[in-house]
């Protein structure tokens, strides 16, 4: 599998870049979103990115042995090829495609990135994880026995604090 960094796009450009832009089923070009899951301003975008990732000050190691924040989708596509590699861990006999697939399939997908990347979502680990077990997180798939919807703590999304409700509901 290949995972391609839109490094050009750096500069909030919709045009293609190649070799991110192939269309090849163990491909997948990144985009980068912000902490708000905005695009960032900086990101590429357009029906040629397939999902984005956080890419807005990220923690990184930086020159003289030091830690400092780093932005671009050179920060967000790492997240995808960890993601790639969480995937391939858990489902061995999965082809590249399968897993890009998995990927895009379990996406959260964020109305403010409508249009600026294929799947119009940011990569949802947990979910790709889990899609199409008893529990999932971003896309809840639950027994229906069970007091789950979703959004447990009622603020309207799914998140860590609705995973954490469940997970001591079901102690």
């Amino acid at each position: 599998m290949y995972l391609e960094q839109v490094e050009r796009g750096n500069g909030g450009s919709p045009d293609p870049f190649y070799p991110a832009a192939i269309e090849r089923d163990a491909v997948l070009a990144v985009g980068s979103t912000d902490s708000g899951d905005q695009k960032a301003s900086t990101s590429s975008f357009g029906l040629w990115v397939d999902v984005s990732a956080p890419g807005v000050g990220i923690l990184s190691t930086c020159v003289g042995g030091v830690y400092c924040t780093k932005s671009g989708t050179s920060m967000a596509t790492p997240h995808v090829s960890g993601l790639a590699a969480l995937l391939f861990s858990r489902f061995p006999s999965w082809t590249a495609g399968e897993v890009a697939d998995r990927i895009l399939s379990a996406a959260d997908v964020l109305l403010v990135l409508e249009g600026y990347n294929r799947v119009s979502g940011r990569i949802n680990a947990l979910s790709a994880l889990t899609l199409g077990f008893p529990y999932t997180f971003g896309l809840f798939a639950c027994p229906e026995d069970s007091p789950c919807e979703g959004d447990l703590d009622g603020d309207g999304d799914s998140d860590g604090v609705d995973l954490g409700i469940l997970a001591r509901l079901h102690r």
